[in-house]
Formats: structure tokens, C-alpha cells, sequence
């Protein structure tokens, strides 16, 4: 019945999804520090990078090519992907943000 259709997708769901929550969380994170930071720019590229540029497109065609199973695929892929370029972005933004304080601390190592 409509019982063990539930029970399929929630397993595909519960056996793909929960490897990308740790690039969700860290994506989540990053975007509110740049939020709070008012670095508006930067969480706007990546929420929007994340859900319209990766995650819809990638869905779209894990469907086409997978069924359900591609759509959890497509979800988790786009998890990972935009914690790395989050990670990458906030590393930046920290590593200039350094430099810049040394420069100030120390103008004379110039």
C-alpha cells in the first residue's frame, strides 16, 4: 500500500541525505557569520549559488537520469560542493582580513 512507497522514499531519503548534512550545517554556518558580518554579497552568492545555481539544475537531471534516488543524490551533492566553496570563501575572507590587521599592527614589516 501506500504504506511501503512512504517507508521506500523516506529509506532513499534517510540513506543519502544524512552524508551531506555536515556540508549543509558548515554552509548554514558561513552564510550567517557573513550575514552577521554584513558581508551580504558573499551569503547571498552562496545560499543562491547553493539552491538555484547547483541544487535545482542537478535535481532536475538526477531525476531524468535516476528517478527519486537521483533528485537525494543531486541534494547532497549540492550540500557538499557549497560547504567546500563556503570553507573556501570564509578562509579567504579571514586570511585578508588577517593580513590587513598586520599591516595595521605592524606597517613598518611592509
Amino acid at each position: 500500500g501506500a504504506g511501503a512507497e512512504v517507508q521506500k522514499v523516506a529509506n532513499g531519503y534517510l540513506t543519502v541525505i544524512p552524508w551531506a548534512y555536515g556540508g549543509y550545517g558548515l554552509t548554514m554556518v558561513i552564510v550567517a557569520g557573513f550575514n552577521g558580518m554584513q558581508h551580504i554579497g558573499n551569503a547571498t552568492f552562496i545560499a543562491l549559488g547553493r539552491s538555484l545555481v547547483t541544487m535545482v539544475p542537478l535535481a532536475y537531471l538526477g531525476e531524468e537520469l535516476m528517478g527519486l534516488d537521483g533528485i537525494w543524490l543531486a541534494i547532497a551533492a549540492s550540500h557538499m560542493l557549497w560547504g567546500l566553496i563556503a570553507y573556501g570563501l570564509i578562509s579567504g575572507f579571514i586570511s585578508r582580513q588577517s593580513n590587513d590587521a598586520n599591516v595595521k599592527l605592524h606597517p613598518q614589516q611592509q
